[in-house]
């Protein structure tokens, strides 16, 4: 009578699929051998021929260890040697499962600008200076409106941008809608014409120019005392 064909749907399971199932009949054949020197010696020449079919162990440091440790694991932690090179590893942490990763609560109030607007908003709040306060709601701006043709594909008014940032700020954010629009502060291809000062009071470095920031100062002037 034939013997019926072994098919590996039958079989057990491949514990480490790099070493393949040969691999792991010797660790088991390794494990029945009665005698400690024996099993010893079969113990390290499986080594070197694990070693062999998954050179790619090499790459890391202590190599050696992580051979060792990955045969542990293919004999089902059964192996036991005399005087062993390095320790089996911790069994209940390797069936120990991940933790949970927990979703992020952040409400982001518009997804196509993302929590890092919402980041720049609540620090542009923090700031005293009002002529710092007005460059960063004109940075913001350019990005929000950047952003927004970028995932729309379609024009956006600089005033539905404004109010975006009123809403995200409660308004403690705000800015006279009439001057961005005469000088499309909120035009990315328009240098900023009221850039941040720094500690020397030189604003060419970020990208203003004399004349544009005499300009806005000029209109911003003109519509706040007349």
């Amino acid at each position: 009578m034939n013997e019926l064909p072994d098919y590996n749907t039958d079989r057990n399971g491949i514990i480490l699929k790099e070493y393949g199932r040969n691999i792991q009949k010797m660790a088991k054949f390794v494990c029945e051998e009665q005698d400690d020197e024996k099993r010893k010696k079969l113990a390290e020449t499986l080594i070197e021929l694990m070693k062999l079919i998954n050179p790619s162990v090499k790459d890391g440091q202590d190599f050696n260890e992580k051979v060792w440790s990955h045969l542990h694991i293919i004999s089902e932690f059964n192996l036991t040697i005399p005087n062993p090179p390095f320790p089996a590893p911790n069994k209940e942490l390797l069936d120990r499962k991940p933790d949970k990763v927990e979703y992020s609560d952040h409400k982001i109030s518009y997804r196509h600008y993302g929590k890092n607007v919402e980041f720049l908003i609540d620090k542009a709040i923090l700031l005293e200076d009002k002529e710092e306060r007005d460059g960063a709601i004109i940075h913001i701006g350019k990005l929000m409106k950047r952003f927004y043709t970028t995932w729309n594909k379609d024009n956006v008014d600089d005033e539905v941008i404004l109010q975006q940032i009123e809403k995200l700020s409660k308004k403690q954010l705000t800015f006279d809608i009439d001057l961005i629009k005469a000088d499309r502060l909120f035009d990315s291809k328009v240098k900023d014409a009221y850039p941040h000062r720094d500690n020397h009071g030189s604003h060419e470095k970020h990208g203003g120019t004399g004349g544009g920031k005499r300009k806005f100062k000029k209109n911003y002037k003109r519509k706040h005392h007349n």
